[in-house]
């Protein structure tokens, strides 16, 4: 069972979750100094996205240890994930670059291509069919890719009208969980769906980025 790791910007820490619960079963300070969006490589390293510092970390093993990094393509990486082939997808919160979502060449700071497709993409994550989901934050809807492209297969809106920041997907690729930054809530929803199975308070106060250390979403 794949452990839920979460990130809070206001207190620059990374949080191990125990499963997808809010009980903490490990924590650590954060490579930069406000990291957003998190994910995992395919040798279970941890890869964070910081404003901050505006870069983005790679972590050896999930732990503090920074193995390399990178800038980010603008001033505020934001978002991230890993497609099928192994390529980093990043958003960023930079005015003039928000609606805009970048491929990487692997894992590199080199950019292979890019398209534009909502308004404000912050958070990030690919379904295990290849497809890109991603947080619009100003409108507040999840929006589901056709595979990794800026056309929409379908939408719905956030809970509650929540802020949502980093996405991911549980155990199996099956649920998506999303965090609400503003209200400090992680939600874990029926499917890719608008529909809430459950949630929780984030483990600090202002919960961003989100992914999981074993089977599950990036």
């Amino acid at each position: 069972m794949g452990n839920l790791i979460t990130s809070d910007y206001s207190s620059n820490t990374i949080f191990v979750h125990s499963g997808v619960s809010s009980t903490i079963s490990a924590s650590f300070g954060g490579p930069g100094i406000n990291p957003r969006d998190l994910s995992i490589d395919v040798s279970g390293n941890l890869i964070v996205a910081d404003v901050g510092n505006q870069k983005i970390y790679f972590m050896a093993g999930i732990s503090s240890s920074i193995n390399s990094s990178f800038s980010g393509v603008t001033t505020s990486p934001m978002g991230i994930a890993l497609d099928l082939s192994g390529n980093l997808l990043e958003s960023s919160a930079q005015t003039g670059f928000l609606d805009m979502i970048y491929i990487h060449s692997g894992i590199s700071a080199t950019i292979s291509s890019s398209f534009s497709c909502a308004w404000d993409p912050r958070g990030l994550t690919v379904t295990a069919t290849g497809n890109l989901v991603s947080a619009d934050s100003n409108a507040k809807i999840i929006y589901v890719h056709s595979g990794i492209t800026g056309t929409f297969s379908s939408s719905f809106a956030a809970p509650n009208t929540d802020f949502i920041g980093g996405l991911t997907l549980d155990d199996g690729s099956v649920n998506l969980i999303m965090c609400a930054y503003v209200a400090d809530i992680i939600y874990i929803q029926v499917g890719i769906t608008g529909t809430v199975s459950t949630s929780f308070s984030g483990p600090a106060s202002t919960v961003w980025g989100a992914t999981m250390s074993a089977a599950g979403g990036c």
